[in-house]
């Protein structure tokens, strides 16, 4: 994912509304890779440990152990679709609704269409459909990914994920590495949003717009719309979030944009 620019500025007064999608947390499924996954499946070089220098991406996002198809050193050449992968336990989602998929991922895959990392999501017995895919993309840092799963989830009774990659002969490199993987139920935010860095995070309330636009993009916002009331005079300096909506990821920077020309947003 592209890195955006830290931003400074000072917001005199901003209200704004992002019409957008929405959700409250039940989660179904956690794991950070600390205690050894139980219930995940592993085949080839995918494996759970302390990443080593060799790997590109050299300590996990939390914790000291992550997931990855490599973690001393690069991905195999010449692999189809499903001879490496990591396999989640089959999941319980009887009566869920508005499900969504959230994890953090260090990638580095030669891509242009050959080595590519995939995501695929079983449900019920049904065939893998593939859910996210990770081609061309060098992050040079922990990027989080979120993934809507409502549409194909919801009303079923299990669901099952499995992190595969396919590559040819010509590059290899550190291929895909992966933490803090979560499987959670969740409803659309709707009303109103406020951020304060003096406040509180709860209720509602956020500190800060890394935090706040987080939880738009695990959550979605409900056909209502959502408000966001920033509280007058507060002070921002922070590496702007992506705002993820409706299969696009929209820079934060856009939104910083539409409140400093409507509602008089100062940069310092």
């Amino acid at each position: 994912m592209k890195a955006h620019t830290k931003l400074s500025f000072l917001v005199v007064f901003a209200t704004f509304v992002i019409m957008l999608s929405a959700q409250t947390r039940d989660v179904l499924h956690f794991e950070d890779f600390e205690m050894g996954a139980a219930g995940w499946t592993f085949n080839g070089q995918f494996e759970i440990n302390i990443p080593s220098h060799s790997n590109y991406c050299n300590s996990a996002h939390s914790g000291i152990r992550i997931m990855g198809s490599n973690l001393a050193g690069d991905y195999l050449p010449n692999q189809a679709i499903f001879s490496n992968y990591a396999q989640s336990p089959v999941i319980n989602c009887e009566g869920a609704e508005n499900l969504k998929v959230a994890y953090w991922s260090y990638s580095r895959f030669h891509g242009y269409g050959y080595d590519i990392g995939h995501l695929y999501l079983k449900v019920d017995e049904g065939a893998w459909t593939l859910i996210d895919k990770v081609e061309d993309v060098k992050e040079d840092k922990w990027t989080k990914h979120y993934l809507d799963i409502s549409d194909l989830a919801d009303g079923h009774l299990t669901i099952q994920f499995r992190f595969t990659y396919l590559s040819n002969d010509l590059i290899e490199l550190t291929g895909w590495n992966i933490d803090d993987f979560t499987v959670l139920e969740a409803a659309p935010f709707t009303g109103t949003m406020s951020i304060n860095p003096s406040g509180f995070e709860g209720g509602g309330n956020y500190t800060s717009f890394s935090t706040a636009i987080d939880a738009i993009n695990l959550h979605g916002i409900g056909a209502g719309g959502l408000t966001v009331n920033v509280t007058v005079g507060s002070v921002f300096n922070e590496d702007p979030p992506a705002l993820v909506a409706s299969g696009r990821t929209w820079p934060l920077l856009h939104i910083d944009q539409r409140v400093k020309d409507r509602d008089k947003c100062l940069h310092r």
